[in-house]
């Protein structure tokens, strides 16, 4: 039957968007392929995915693995597996410590650890590794203990532990400290000191030890006789060298530390130190180092207490311990002798009572610095405070009014402070004028044949009559050059005039020389020591000698400086 053709139309349009829809179904089927291919994750368009990460090794490697107790050791861990893994461990040790950089730190004993490091992506695996953790080699010096006269010997052993290997080379630590023998066989220096010996370990140069050998000079001791050194300057000029003043500088500190201590190895107990007054506040001084400033300033305070420190603190090799005199002098703005109490005193002038207010202040100031220093036995550093040296009344103008203006609150505050207050006096004599037996004295009876003591007992008499105070020792300057007598003699006569005369005022049959010689010719000198020693030790009248230094230690013009023959002044030792 023949079709219509509006039907036929029809048909052929169906064929037609059939057609279509079936390219438009592949065409969308191959964008949705391509879309869900590239979302597969790489693997080349293959549309598979990667393996997930395993671990299948950890290990562990300590670099030393052998240490000494204390001693550290660095770590590191290898961590082996397949897929894209984290190589990152945690650190852990059984003894000892570890951080989680990998450093290990040993215990403090001998032991065997074990460190361990865990995979953090698979804490399932680990690796360790083991360090022996050893006793460190050790060196013990074996010998006696006690001093060693200068120039003796002594022998020394070493024991090596946690070594098979026991030799030890020998040393000492100090230069010119003396030598010691590869037998172990020390010999001490001519020069007194604590020197330390050294035993190093041929199996390990960083293990040795030392021992300490107190080395003195040979010298015998007399109970409650003490022998020292008026020091105030580290050098022979006194002008540039004396020290309080400039204390405070680290290099001066260091010089003067290094001095006590030798004054102390030569068997010195007291240091008798002198402080001048002289500058007025805010005026120059010169370059003048011995100069304090009146009345004493604040450094000049810290510097002296820092100074008493240092005395405190020097033990000798002998194992004596220091004591500490400080006595005033008044020159320049503070010279007394300048002037009147009525039209004014010393170089700027002052009035009286600014003069005295300054002298209390100074004392206070002085008290202050020191009065809590102590050794470190407990024992106050400081034992005398003298107000003034070599006192003569009648002899220095305004002597009077000064002692009975400032003597008897100096006494009460030095007192209280714990020290004992004092002023010393002065016996300055030709031979023949010490050994006069025809004396007589215009005014003293009781000084006739007696004419050493022409103004200690002048002096005395004054204090006496004033209601001053008598110091329980009677401590004075000895100036008596011999021409010919011997020195056992001339000291043995002025002691006995002492003797003679001045217990009349109440004094003790006690004395102290505060300043005397210190010849520079070894064999002068030790005579003259010697016969300080010899009147110490045959009678017990004789407590103190202080030798002088600078200026003029050794004679008019002859200035004594660092070191000394402290040992000159003390007894030989017992056979």
């Amino acid at each position: 039957m023949e079709v219509p053709r509006r039907d036929l139309e029809l048909s052929s349009g169906g064929v037609c968007m059939r057609s279509l829809c079936v390219v438009l179904c592949c065409f969308l089927w191959v964008i949705l392929f391509f879309a869900l291919t590239s979302c597969g994750g790489g693997g080349g368009g293959s549309g598979e995915s990667l393996p997930p990460p395993t671990i299948t090794s950890v290990t562990v490697s300590c670099s030393p693995n052998s240490i000494a107790v204390n001693q550290t050791s660095k770590c590191s861990a290898t961590v082996t597996g397949t897929g894209n893994f984290s190589s990152a461990v945690t650190w852990s040790v059984d003894n000892g410590a570890i951080d989680q950089s990998g450093n290990y730190t040993a215990p403090a004993s001998a032991t065997t650890a074990t460190v361990k490091a865990t995979s953090v992506e698979d804490t399932t695996k680990s690796g360790t590794a083991t360090i022996t953790v050893t006793s460190p080699v050790t060196v013990i010096v074996l010998g006696p203990s006690g001093p060693l006269n200068a120039g003796a010997s002594r022998t020394f052993n070493a024991v090596v532990l946690n070594s098979s290997n026991t030799a030890v080379t020998w040393s000492v630590v100090e230069p010119n400290g003396g030598s010691i023998a590869q037998d172990g066989v020390y010999t001490a220096p001519a020069t007194p000191g604590t020197y330390s010996v050294k035993a190093t370990a041929h199996a390990d140069s960083s293990a040795w030890g030392t021992t300490p050998v107190p080395v003195v000079i040979p010298e015998g001791h007399i109970p409650g006789y003490d022998v020292g050194v008026d020091y105030h300057a580290y050098g022979a000029d006194f002008l540039h060298t004396a020290f309080i003043t400039i204390y405070d500088r680290p290099d001066i500190r260091q010089t003067v530390r290094t001095q006590l201590q030798g004054m102390a190895d030569h068997g010195a107990t007291v240091i008798s130190t002198h402080i001048w007054f002289v500058t007025e506040p805010g005026t120059d001084n010169f370059g003048e180092t011995w100069r304090a400033t009146f009345p004493m300033s604040d450094q000049e305070q810290t510097n002296l207490r820092t100074y008493a420190q240092d005395v405190a603190a020097a033990r000798g090799s002998g194992g004596n311990q220091l004591r500490l005199d400080i006595c005033f002098g008044w020159l320049g703005a503070a010279d007394y002798t300048m002037g009147s109490p009525t039209t004014g005193l010393g170089a700027t002038p002052i009035t009286a009572s600014e003069f005295t207010s300054r002298v209390e202040l100074t004392t206070d100031k002085v008290l202050a610095a020191v009065g809590d220093v102590t050794r470190p036995d407990g024992v106050h550093v400081v034992d005398t405070v003298y107000l003034e040296l070599e006192v003569m009344i009648g002899a220095k103008a305004n002597q009077d009014w000064f002692m009975t203006t400032h003597y008897p609150r100096f006494v009460s505050v030095v007192s209280q402070a714990g020290f004992q207050p004092a002023v010393y006096f002065i016996v300055a004599d030709t031979q023949d004028d010490v050994l006069q037996d025809g004396y007589i004295d215009a005014l003293y009876p009781v000084l006739n044949g007696h004419r050493s003591m022409y103004w200690v007992y002048r002096t005395m008499k004054f204090m006496a009559d004033q209601g001053l105070s008598i110091p329980p020792r009677i401590d004075f300057s000895y100036y008596v050059p011999s021409t010919g007598a011997t020195y056992p003699q001339l000291l043995t006569r002025v002691l006995d005039d002492a003797d003679a005369t001045l217990p009349s005022l109440g004094a003790q049959r006690s004395y102290g020389v505060a300043e005397t010689f210190y010849y520079l010719e070894d064999t002068q000198r030790r005579e003259f020591g010697q016969a300080f020693a010899a009147e110490a030790d045959a009678k017990s009248r004789l407590h103190l000698v202080c030798f002088w230094t600078t200026p003029d230690g050794g004679g008019p013009g002859v200035n004594v400086a660092y070191p000394f023959a402290i040992e000159d002044y003390l007894p030989p030792p017992p056979p």
